[in-house]
C-alpha cells in the first residue's frame, strides 16, 4: 500500500515535469487498466493530473494523458461516478484556462477533439446530473457538461449528442432549484450552438421545453429558454406557429417578466429565423408588435426588447408594413412633453431600426425622416432617450459608411451637430460615453467620411479632455485619437 502512494505520487510529479511526461502518462494509463490491486483513493490526483494536460502544445504527450484519463475514469463504479463531477470539472477548467493563456485564437482543448474523447468522461457528469446527492452537485454536472461542449469540436461531439441531449431534456421537467434548470438550459444552448443539425430529432422535445421554461419564476431561467429558443427555430419545421405562438403570449401575458421573457424569444426568433417566416406571418408577427406600441408599454425593459423585436421585424417586412410601423413610432416621439414612456419607446425604436434595418429604410428613402426624429430626440430632457439618440445616430452613420466603403455618411452632417451637443459639459457622463462611442465607431468605419467634420468636433473633444477626469477623460482621449486617426 505504502508502495501504491510513492508511485502515484512519482507519477503527478512527472506528468507536471518536463522529462519522463510522455513515460509517466504512458505508465499511469496500463497501470490503472491493468492494476490488480484498489485504485479508488488515488482516482482524483490521477484524473486531475492526466486531465490538465489534455491542453499540452505535444499532442503526442496530450493522447497518452487522454489515454489514462479513459482507463482510470473506465474503472469508476457507476453508483459512485457523481462524487468525482467536481474533480473532473475543475481539472477540465484548468485544461481550457491554459489552452486560452496561448491566446492563439484555438478555444478548444487537443485532448478532448480526438475520437471518442468524450467517452470516459460523460458517464461521471450524466449519472451527476440524473443521480447527484445534492442540488449544487447536479448543477456542477450540468455545468460541466456544457464546459465539455465548449472544449470540444463538431466532430468529436456529433457521436455523443445523443446521450448528452436526452437526459437534459429528461432532468429539466422535475422540480428542482433554478439554478439546476440555468445549467442544464446554458448546457442546451451550446449543444444547439455546436452540434446544429444533429439535434434535428429532439426539436419538437425542445421547444415545448423552452416555452414551459419561458414561464419560469426565475429570471435566469427564462433568459436562457428565450436565447435557446431563437438558436432552435433555426431547426424548426414549424417555425411560422412558433412565431405565431410566441406572438400570442406577448399580447395576452398579463405578468410582465413572463411577457419579456416571451418578448425576448420573439426578438431572438426573428434574429436568427426571419427570413423563414411566410408572409402572412410576418405580416402577423408586425400587427402584434404595432398593437403592443398602444398604449406605450410602462416598463422601461418591455420597451426595450420591443423596439429590437420591431428592429429584427423590419428586416423582412413588406414596404408598406415597414413604413406604417415606422409612422407609428414616430408619432410617438412626438408625444407630449409629459409621456416619457411613448418618446423612449420612439427612440428606441429609431435605435433598432437604424442598427440592423438600414437597407430597408434606405431603399424606402426614409432616411432623412430617421434623422429628423433621432436629432429630435437627442433634445430631450431624459436621460434614457438622449442615449438612444445617440446610439442611433452612431448606428446609422456606420451602417452608411460600411454601404460606401467607407467613402461617405449622407446623415453625418445633419446629425454631427446632435452629437457634438451630446458630448458637451452639460450632459451626464453616460450621454457622453454613448455620443463618444458613436464617433470611435464613424472614425473606425470611414475616415475619409468624418474627415469634413473634424473642426466640429475636436474643439468639443478637447474641451471634454480638459474638463474632466478619470475614466471619463480617458475615453474622451480615446475618442480624439481615434477621430484624428491616431490609433487608440
Amino acid at each position: 500500500e505504502d508502495a501504491v502512494y510513492i508511485l502515484v505520487g512519482e507519477i503527478v510529479k512527472a506528468l507536471d515535469n518536463g522529462k519522463g511526461r510522455r513515460g509517466a502518462a504512458e505508465l499511469a494509463g496500463h497501470w490503472a487498466s491493468t492494476a490488480q490491486c484498489d485504485l479508488s483513493e488515488h482516482t482524483s490526483s490521477l484524473l486531475t493530473a492526466a486531465l490538465e494536460n489534455l491542453s499540452d502544445a505535444d499532442e503526442e504527450f496530450a493522447a497518452l494523458c487522454w489515454a489514462a484519463v479513459k482507463a482510470v475514469a473506465t474503472a469508476i463504479p457507476k453508483e459512485v461516478a457523481p462524487t468525482y463531477v467536481r474533480c473532473v470539472k475543475d481539472a477540465v477548467g484548468t485544461a481550457r484556462e491554459r489552452q486560452l493563456r496561448k491566446r492563439n485564437g484555438i478555444r478548444t482543448v487537443a485532448g478532448l477533439c480526438l475520437p471518442k474523447a468524450l467517452a470516459p468522461l460523460l458517464p461521471i457528469y450524466l449519472q451527476g446530473v440524473l443521480q447527484g446527492s445534492s442540488a449544487e452537485l447536479r448543477e456542477l454536472a450540468a455545468e460541466g457538461l456544457g464546459e465539455l461542449v465548449e472544449c470540444t469540436d463538431e466532430a468529436t461531439l456529433r457521436p455523443f449528442v445523443v446521450q448528452i441531449t436526452g437526459p437534459l431534456i429528461r432532468i429539466i421537467g422535475d422540480r428542482f432549484p433554478w439554478q439546476i434548470k440555468a445549467a442544464i438550459l446554458n448546457t442546451m444552448g451550446l449543444l444547439i450552438r455546436k452540434a446544429g443539425l444533429g439535434l434535428k430529432p429532439f426539436v419538437p422535445q425542445m421547444q415545448t421545453t423552452f416555452m414551459k421554461c419561458l414561464n419560469d419564476p426565475a429570471q435566469q431561467v427564462r433568459h436562457s429558454a428565450a436565447r435557446n429558443m431563437g438558436a432552435l427555430s433555426k431547426m424548426s419545421a414549424r417555425v411560422d406557429q412558433l412565431a405565431a405562438d410566441l406572438t400570442q403570449s406577448v399580447t395576452s401575458t398579463s405578468d410582465p417578466q413572463v411577457r419579456y421573457a416571451f418578448l425576448e424569444a420573439l426578438q431572438q426568433l426573428l434574429r436568427h429565423s426571419a427570413t423563414r417566416l411566410s408572409p402572412a406571418t410576418v405580416a402577423s408577427v408586425g400587427s402584434g408588435l404595432e398593437a403592443f406600441l398602444s398604449p406605450t408599454p410602462i416598463n422601461f425593459e418591455d420597451r426595450s426588447m420591443l423596439a429590437d423585436c420591431i428592429g429584427e421585424w423590419a428586416r423582412v417586412a413588406s414596404d408598406e408594413e415597414l413604413k406604417r410601423t415606422l409612422g407609428a413610432a414616430l408619432t410617438l416621439g412626438g408625444a407630449a412633453k409629459g409621456d416619457v414612456n411613448a418618446r423612449h419607446m420612439a427612440a428606441r425604436t429609431l435605435q433598432a431600426i437604424c442598427a440592423v434595418a438600414y437597407g430597408r429604410v434606405n431603399d424606402l428613402e426614409v432616411v432623412p425622416k430617421l434623422v429628423v426624429g433621432i436629432n429630435k430626440c437627442a433634445t430631450d430632457s431624459d436621460i434614457s432617450i438622449k442615449l438612444a439618440a445617440a446610439r442611433a445616430a452612431g448606428r446609422l452613420v456606420v451602417a452608411e459608411m460600411k454601404a460606401s466603403e467607407g467613402e461617405s455618411a449622407p446623415s453625418l452632417s445633419p446629425l454631427c451637430p446632435a452629437l457634438v451637443a451630446l458630448t458637451g459639459p452639460d450632459q451626464r457622463s453616460e450621454v457622453q460615453r454613448a455620443s463618444m462611442a458613436a464617433l470611435r465607431a464613424a472614425s473606425r468605419y470611414g475616415a475619409a467620411a468624418m474627415e469634413p467634420h473634424l473642426a466640429e468636433l475636436i474643439p468639443s473633444l478637447c474641451s471634454l479632455v480638459g474638463a474632466v477626469q478619470g475614466p471619463l477623460k480617458m475615453a474622451a482621449e480615446r475618442t480624439l485619437a481615434a477621430t484624428l486617426q491616431l490609433g487608440e
